[in-house]
């Protein structure tokens, strides 16, 4: 349980670290880096158990990157390319 509950907390967006000052809607961002803690998701909603299983085995990765802390973009593409995200899956 307590592994989950660090999931959890981790997949909280950090917005207070200075790496969205600046930034203006819809802006392309660098392109995702393989190292570090940061991810782009465009959405994690309507995922297979397979997709689930290797969206936790990323998660696992950007904490190891991180020492216990990953950011997630949510609404982004692997390019940078912001999208956005819908009303209802943000809901979900």
């Amino acid at each position: 349980m307590e592994n989950k509950e660090k999931e959890v907390s981790a997949m909280s967006l950090l917005i207070d670290d200075g790496y969205f000052s600046g930034l203006s809607r819809g802006q392309k961002l660098c392109r995702e880096k393989e190292e570090g803690n940061r991810e782009y998701k465009f959405k994690l909603t309507g995922l297979s158990d397979e997709q689930r299983n290797h969206r936790a085995t990323q998660l696992h990765w950007r904490l190891n990157e991180g020492n216990d802390t990953a950011v997630y973009l949510i609404g982004v593409e692997d390019d940078g390319n912001q999208l956005g995200i819908s009303e209802d899956d943000l809901k979900e």
